[in-house]
């Protein structure tokens, strides 16, 4: 039955509302994050039980809150998904919305914690929401990546990536295809304090690249492939000031072994390296304020000046966020910093990892070929997110092939994206759990204002 469902009353019910709102079998599928002949098998039963007649229309009325409540969150995110997708940004890229838990809405909160315990409460509920959005990206993932085809596959780092691989868990007989997993962000040990930060994920689960592709080919079986990262992600701030120590540090690492069969084709015999091979991409995006897991090496990557120009930065609007450690500056602001070019270059180029523009690569490839793997899918909860995402969704080409996206995130993007549908999707759904602006915290207002 359905991954991380253990009450199958529960998941016939779930089935047999969809499929009398006039949902297909394969939506049903994606919302519950399974297979169709699970489907099938549940509305057979709903069926039986007389939960529906064959019309479809629903023959009983008692069905509890939290069922009714499913209901009206999934068809409410339903339609935030095709606003979305009639926007420009979003027209060409699948987009996927899952209901986030109403606590994001009423404890989030856009700048330094004033309540540690609302902090922890969001930080609940997005981990929960993450959960929720990456099962679904891993139902998409394992259409793609179990077709009989060969897949060299990138991996981020982070709680969203973690989120989504926990899910792919196919049978034996399903990995019949030889499956290559790249590790993009290295050796970086930055999630000690793992379990201060994100309690509610168990401390066992590392959330560093290289443990995550570890624990993701070792669950896909013999016919996957780890190739970690081995050097460190990046040069430490007091190698920066002498500039051929620098230098010696960089080709040091950059000639690492496992650096060079990633992105240089160095020990490879093909001569191709794996970044030039990768036609699945899974990542999260980071975002730039104070719950971001980013700072968490930042004290050791930047020195104090640099530490507090990106946190000016940020609190300007600047810089909105990073992908794959690399700071995204905001889309549509003309009145950046002058010396901020300048400046992300010079500890960009600290960082040995991949690229913005490798992510780039992996999407263009993917339009070329939509037949061979899902490109660059992005997963993200939280409207901290919003900014980051309208940064990437606006270059050209776009960075992102699929997104899978929470409620919270989807409404803060539509703002930015369209303010105007933004309105009118608020005023139409005006009252309803998840837009009533009487439980929502100050930054939700913010992120929605």
């Amino acid at each position: 039955m359905c991954p991380g469902y253990n009450n199958s009353t529960d998941e016939i019910n779930k089935a047999a509302m969809l499929f009398c709102e006039g949902m297909n079998e394969k939506d049903i599928a994606s919302i519950l994050a399974c297979n169709m002949d699970d489907v099938k098998s549940m509305l057979d039963k709903a069926l039986h039980e007389k939960y529906f007649r064959y019309e479809p229309i629903l023959s009983i009325d008692d069905f509890t809150k939290d069922m009714s409540d499913f209901l009206y969150n999934e068809t409410l995110s339903k339609d935030i998904s095709e606003v979305l997708r009639e926007s420009i940004e979003l027209c060409h890229i699948p987009v996927t919305v899952s209901m986030s838990p109403l606590d994001m809405f009423s404890k989030y909160q856009c700048s330094s914690p004033e309540n540690e315990d609302n902090r922890k409460k969001y930080v609940r509920a997005e981990t929960e929401s993450l959960y929720i959005v990456g099962r679904r990206a891993a139902q998409e993932l394992s259409q793609k990546l179990f077709d009989g085809q060969d897949h060299v596959i990138g991996v981020n780092y982070g709680v969203s990536v973690y989120s989504t691989v926990r899910f792919i868990a196919p049978l034996p007989s399903q990995v019949t295809n030889k499956l290559t997993i790249v590790s993009l962000f290295g050796d970086l040990d930055f999630h000690t304090q793992l379990e201060e930060d994100f309690p509610f994920i168990h401390k066992d689960k590392k959330l560093a690249c290289n443990d995550i592709v570890a624990q993701f080919a070792n669950r896909l079986g013999p016919n996957a492939t780890a190739e970690l990262l081995n050097a460190p992600v990046y040069i430490p701030q007091p190698f920066k000031a002498d500039s051929t120590t620098f230098e010696d540090i960089h080709s040091f690492l950059t000639n690492h072994a496992s650096y060079g069969r990633i992105f240089t084709a160095s020990g490879q015999q093909s001569g191709v390296p794996l970044i030039s091979s990768i036609d699945t991409l899974i990542s999260g995006f980071g975002s730039a304020d104070n719950y971001t897991v980013l700072q968490r090496f930042l004290g050791n990557w930047l020195d104090k000046e640099e530490f507090a120009k990106v946190m000016q930065y940020c609190e300007n609007g600047d810089i909105v966020g990073d992908l794959g450690g690399h700071f995204i500056t905001a889309h549509g602001k003309t009145n950046l910093s002058g010396d901020l070019p300048d400046f992300l270059e010079s500890v960009n180029r600290r960082l040995v990892a991949t690229k913005p523009k490798h992510f780039t690569e992996v999407a263009e490839r993917h339009l070329q070929n939509k037949d061979k793997g899902a490109g660059v899918v992005g997963i993200a909860a939280g409207g901290r997110k919003a900014r980051v995402l309208n940064a990437l969704l606006a270059q050209r080409p776009c960075p992102i092939s699929s997104l899978f996206i929470d409620s919270h995130c989807a409404l803060a993007l539509l703002k930015l994206i369209d303010k105007k549908r933004f309105d009118d999707l608020v005023k139409k759904n005006q009252g309803s759990i998840a837009f009533d602006s009487n439980t929502w915290s100050d930054g939700t207002k913010r992120l929605f204002s």
